[in-house]
């Protein structure tokens, strides 16, 4: 997961910046706005009661360093103070973060939220287009993406700015109508 500069700048450092899903958390530091990222061994969700158990043994084994901040993408539905993962036992509560690893702030996305942030700087092949006709500057731009659940987000673009729209692409249910939809459902 990368993140422009002018965003990082915002928050003390070093940033840790994580990918948590229902069977891996990835997590590295950024020490600097111009420095290396550091990234760190992958470790199973399973593998840990809880995300605070993860930072810390991840962290010990990487440089040892210390975070003052976390941007942590999570797969499922961030709603509230407690977020539970989509496929996995953990839950995620940025108040408690903040005081078991001593951090100034917590910032908590939906996974493909994130990914969709990085949506309107792609450009050539790294994008493609659904649908005729010459591409729009400001056309709504979709990530999709299997994981251990099936992740989607959108990122449409309003009042001069682009804005995330987080989802959870696995998590859709058929809703039967016609006598043809009953037994499909």
């Amino acid at each position: 997961m990368s993140l422009p500069n002018q965003f990082l700048t915002t928050f003390a450092y070093p940033i840790l910046v994580a990918d948590i899903g229902g069977t891996n958390a990835r997590f590295a530091l950024v020490h600097g706005a111009d420095s290396e990222t550091e990234f760190c061994m992958p470790t199973a969700t399973a593998d840990h009661l809880d995300i605070s158990g993860a930072i810390r043994e991840t962290l010990d084994k990487a440089s040892g360093a210390k975070p003052r901040t976390a941007i942590i993408a999570v797969a499922g539905p961030v709603t509230g103070n407690k977020i539970p993962l989509t496929n996995a036992d953990w839950v995620i509560e940025p108040l408690k973060l903040i005081e078991d690893l001593a951090l100034d702030d917590v910032i908590i996305v939906n996974d493909f939220e994130a990914q969709a942030l990085a949506l309107p700087n792609l450009q050539g092949k790294d994008i493609e287009q659904v649908g005729r006709g010459a591409p729009r500057p400001a056309s709504t731009k979709f990530v999709l993406g299997p994981g251990t659940g099936l992740g989607a987000a959108a990122m449409i673009h309003a009042a001069d700015t682009w804005i995330p729209v987080p989802g959870e692409g696995g998590h859709v249910e058929i809703g039967p109508v016609t006598e043809e939809d009953f037994p499909i459902f």
